[in-house]
């Protein structure tokens, strides 16, 4: 079964996750442009992409993207925790360019 939140961890229904994700400012949690073609885009997913039905959902997700290749970098449950993960990959990659 599809597990559908918002981005306050809410349930919600296919009719109001299509409307939300349609919403760029409701969706994007943040971008960071570091360098031309080198971005980390952190977005709000709504459906849970834990798949096993164990555990604590799984609805935001922070991806670099290189040349318009996406890495998946990681996976959040709450609002809060797709922020600090951004700007922990933002720091991170800011960080490895100094090296």
């Amino acid at each position: 079964m599809i597990r559908i939140y918002d981005r306050n961890g809410k349930r919600i229904s296919m009719e109001r996750f299509s409307f939300l994700l349609g919403d760029l400012s409701y969706k994007r949690v943040g971008y960071t442009e570091l360098d031309p073609g080198l971005a980390v885009s952190t977005v709000w997913l709504g459906i849970d992409h834990n798949w096993s039905g164990h555990g604590r959902r799984l609805i935001f997700e922070t991806a670099v993207i290189r040349s318009g290749t996406f890495d998946i970098r990681d996976r959040y449950s709450t609002l809060q925790e797709a922020k600090a993960g951004h700007a922990a990959t933002v720091n991170g990659l800011r960080l490895a360019a100094l090296n």
